[in-house]
Formats: C-alpha cells, sequence, structure tokens
C-alpha cells in the first residue's frame, strides 16, 4: 500500500477544526452552540469520510480528495437521498463563511512555520499574489456581468 490511512490522525484534526468553528458560528452569529455543533459535526463526518475514502482510494487512482468530498456531500444532500431534508435543516445552522476562520488559523500555523522558506521569496510574491487576487476578481466580475446581461438582470 502506497498511502496509509490515518483514521484517527484525521478525525482529530478534524475535531480541533470543529472547535475553532463552533467557536466562531456561536460567538460570531449568534447561532445556538447546540445547533453549531451539530450542523458543523454534520460536516466533519462528511469531511471525514471523505478524506479516508480519498486517501484510501489513492491506492488504485489518483483524483483528488475534494472530488470525494463533493460527491459525498452532493450524495448526502441530493434530493433521492432519505436523509436529504435532516441534512439540510442541519447544515443550515452553519454560516458560509464560519470555517474561513479556522481555514485561517490552519494558513497561518503552516506559514508559521516555513517563515524562513517565505522570507526568501521576497516581495515578488507578494506580487505574484496580488495579481492572481486583482485577476480573479476582474475574471469573476466579467463572467457575472455576462451571465446577468444575458439573462436581462441588469
Amino acid at each position: 500500500m502506497k498511502y496509509k490511512v490515518d483514521f484517527l490522525r484525521e478525525a482529530v484534526l478534524l475535531v480541533i477544526a470543529l472547535l475553532l468553528m463552533c467557536i466562531t458560528n456561536s460567538y460570531g452569529y449568534g447561532i445556538a452552540i447546540t445547533d453549531s455543533v451539530k450542523g458543523i459535526g454534520l460536516l466533519c463526518v462528511i469531511a471525514w469520510i471523505g478524506v479516508c475514502l480519498g486517501k484510501f482510494m489513492n491506492n488504485f487512482i489518483k483524483l483528488p480528495i475534494f472530488l470525494y468530498l463533493s460527491v459525498i456531500a452532493m450524495l448526502f444532500a441530493s434530493p433521492i437521498s432519505p436523509v436529504a431534508e435532516e441534512v439540510y435543516n442541519i447544515a443550515s445552522k452553519v454560516e458560509f463563511l464560519t470555517p474561513t476562520t479556522a481555514l485561517g488559523a490552519f494558513a497561518g500555523i503552516s506559514l508559521g512555520k516555513d517563515i524562513k522558506t517565505f522570507s526568501k521569496t521576497g516581495w515578488k510574491l507578494i506580487i505574484v499574489g496580488l495579481l492572481v487576487i486583482i485577476g480573479t476578481y476582474l475574471g469573476s466580475a466579467i463572467i457575472a456581468q455576462g451571465v446577468m446581461t444575458l439573462t436581462g438582470n441588469i
């Protein structure tokens, strides 16, 4: 086996993310802690299944883990799923921006451990990053403008 699936490690990482997201969802958006735990817990279970399946499947076919996460989440929430309504009711208690706080924290920790490498890249990386952000924004705005014009919304 090329890839070892460490189920416990993945679960511990998701529990840490769950705690950060529950704090953000409850205090940042005023949602009851019980609703936050249920909603984020459901999302973490789906993520755990997708990550473990993705790592296991990498032994046979190399596909991004995000693909497995997306498919599993769509199966849970699709109209043909017997649990779709319950999944929707539970997950709707999680604000859309809640995971970004945990993501930012993990990105900061990751960058912090590689700060020497980051400092060697210098100012060029900052310029490239800004150009990517500006290009993405402008590309999205142009596409949105075109779609809204074609559909008659503006």
